[in-house]
């Protein structure tokens, strides 16, 4: 397994858990505090054949408007 990305919170990892869900990507999150505390970060790891796909699908949910 390879780490996609670390959200801040467990929260914001389940919404884009249900987006790798709904895409058939298999994935595991870990817990960066020895307790799942509200506010520890949490990471979200994908298998290596999935990457690629999986990381597509991040920066579409992460996708950031920038203004001029």
């Amino acid at each position: 397994m390879t780490i996609l990305w670390t959200f801040q919170t467990q929260a914001k990892v389940e919404l884009f858990a249900a987006i790798l869900q709904e895409a058939d990507i298999p994935y595991e999150i870990d817990s960066k505090g020895k307790q799942k505390a509200a506010g520890s970060e949490v990471t979200i790891s994908v298998d290596d054949r999935d990457y690629e796909r999986a990381k597509k699908l991040l920066m579409k949910y992460r996708k950031r408007r920038t203004t001029t």
